[in-house]
Order: structure tokens, then sequence, then C-alpha cells
């Protein structure tokens, strides 16, 4: 509920946010958004405050998320020891598949598991890192915070100023060329943010002009490791 604050506390056991630690006995305060909270041993919680739903889910991803993160985590050890680049992972999928959640979670494990990264999001209309309309990357050094999100980083942004990338393609094709080489420049000069890679999130438009503009992002940043959610065409499509 926009309008309404909700708190919430952990009074016992482990519990994670989209894979920051929550801290024992801090009471931590929401207004109008979505937040998940997940326990690997269990948990004790307390909510105060109106909330707009709140349910206990029988089923999770986070063992598969857990097991991403485990075998890039492994390539990054490798890579930092090497001097080499880290995995550059693109999440891709249609809307509403929780690429951005995804995308959270494993930011938080990078930089909890003692690496540096970068988090690079794509989504126009979504505006996870700063505000619709833009596309920018953060540097990872700490976990995002979990009451302010990412209001709290100072992200390298490009302004298209439209939350639709239908309409301004040839102008957003270019901003995304101008990002990526800035990121890759700052990992050629920072050799613990090289080693610990990226993790690009993406828009959910994935048909006709949208699949161009992803291939065009995974290009620009050379990722390889793609994360496709809830699509199987258009995994098999970027595998081909």
């Amino acid at each position: 509920l926009p309008a309404e604050t909700a708190s919430l506390t952990l009074v016992a056991g482990a519990a994670e946010v989209f894979g920051a630690e929550m801290a024992l006995n801090r009471a931590y305060s929401f207004s109008g958004t979505h937040h998940a909270v997940f326990s690997w041993s269990g948990c004790t919680l307390e909510v105060q405050g109106q909330t707009g739903h709140s349910y206990i889910a029988s089923e999770t991803p986070m063992a598969s998320y857990l097991q991403v993160h485990g075998e890039l985590d492994t390539r990054r050890h490798a890579a930092h020891a090497s001097g080499a680049d880290g995995p550059r992972v693109l999440v891709c999928g249609p809307v509403d598949t929780g690429k951005s959640s995804l995308c959270r979670i494993l930011a938080n494990y990078l930089v909890r598991s003692g690496h540096m990264g970068t988090l690079v999001d794509f989504d126009l209309e979504a505006g996870d890192l700063l505000v619709p309309g833009t596309v920018c990357a953060v540097p990872l050094m700490k976990p995002l915070d979990i009451e302010r999100g990412t209001e709290d980083l100072n992200p390298l942004a490009y302004w298209l100023g439209h939350a639709s990338a239908a309409e301004h393609l040839v102008h957003l094709k270019s901003l995304v060329t101008s990002l990526s080489q800035d990121v890759r420049r700052r990992h050629e000069a920072d050799l613990d943010a090289r080693a610990g890679g990226l993790i690009i999130s993406t828009s959910g438009w994935v048909d006709g002009a949208g699949y161009e503009l992803l291939t065009q992002q995974a290009t620009e940043l050379r990722a390889d490791v793609l994360v496709v959610i809830g699509d199987d065409r258009l995994h098999s499509q970027l595998l081909s």
C-alpha cells in the first residue's frame, strides 16, 4: 500500500531479502514496495503495520539461484587468480518473470562472497537502479540496502527520457554502446572489478526488434553466461 508503512523485524533465526542478510531484532520499514524474505534454516518474523498482501510460499527457486551463484563464484576465484575476466551474466526473459529479483540476489551474493563487480540495468521501464527511462551501471562493493534499495548508489547513467524502447530504438542502441564502452574501460582499469564480472538486467521485450536489442546488449558487454527465465523459445533462439 503506497500510503502505508509496514515494518518487518527478524526476531529469531536467520533470513535474507533478495540475498542481503537481515540483522536480528532490527525493524525494517517499507512503503509501496514488494519484498521477499527467504530463510535457509527457518526464522521468526514480526510484522507491524498494514500490508497489501503477505503469504508464505510453498515453493521457491532459491536453491537453483544458489547453484548459479556457486558456479559463478568458482569462475570469479579462478579469474582473480589468473587476472582474467570474470563471468559476464546476462539475465533475460519476458516481463514479470523475476529477472530483476534474480539480478539483485546474484549481486548481493557476489559481494557477500568477497568480490567486486558491476550491475548493469538495461530495463528502461522498470528503472530498478535509478529511474525509468535510463540505462545505467553501478559498482558492486557492498550488499544493496534492504530498505533503501539502490537509493544510496551512484550509478553511471545515460538518460533516454522515455520508458518505451520500441519508439526510440536507434537512440537507445547508441546509449547501450556508450554505457558498454564505459563499463569495459572500468574493468580494464580495475582488476578486482574485472574478476568479479558483470550482472546484466534486461528488458522483458524479447520479440522482433526487442530480440535484436537483447543480442546487441549481450554482444557489447561480451556476455558469456546467459540465464533465461520463463521462455523456452528464447532460450533456444539464444543457443542457435
